[in-house]
């Protein structure tokens, strides 16, 4: 019998170590997991539904003796989820020749405001110009210029 007692204690030392070893390769794997959720995790961002209410209550000025008819010729998120953009028509009910092109554009950060500049259909004069413009409207302008690409003008640019 004392055989079999001390293989039995080799055994359960063997398998002491494996389980030791298993649990700390899951252990370090779940850390790691952790680590990457909680660094990866987006930093205080707006909803896009959030993000588009609150553009709906700025392009839609319409009060008592004027209401406005408004179309969104696109709206979105851009590739690399740093800025909501619109491109939208405003234009009064049953007025002719009382409307505007325009492009807003916010960051997805929590609290950011709405930013526009208007545009022609016609040509570009209605884009600011490249040596005017800096901080988030010139990146936005540089970075994002494809957002238009599908569409039968220039929303997005700037003119020198």
């Amino acid at each position: 019998m004392p055989t079999i007692a001390k293989k039995q204690t080799k055994d359960n030392v063997l398998g002491w170590k494996i389980a030791t070893i298993v649990c700390a390769v899951l252990a370090v794997a779940g850390c790691a997991t952790a680590a990457v959720l909680f660094f990866s995790k987006p930093k205080n961002i707006d909803s896009e539904s959030d993000a588009f209410a609150a553009l709906d209550k700025i392009v839609d000025k319409s009060d008592d003796e004027r209401t406005y008819e408004i179309k969104y010729y696109k709206k979105g998120i851009t590739k690399d989820n740093k800025y909501y953009y619109a491109f939208v028509s405003s234009s009064i009910k049953d007025l002719d020749g009382a409307w505007g092109l325009y492009t807003y554009f916010r960051k997805t950060e929590a609290g950011s405001e709405w930013q526009y500049y208007g545009v022609q259909s016609d040509s570009l004069s209605g884009l600011p110009h490249c040596n005017d413009i800096s901080g988030d409207v010139a990146d936005f302008n540089k970075n994002y210029d494809y957002l238009d690409d599908d569409l039968d003008m220039v929303w997005v640019g700037c003119q020198n």
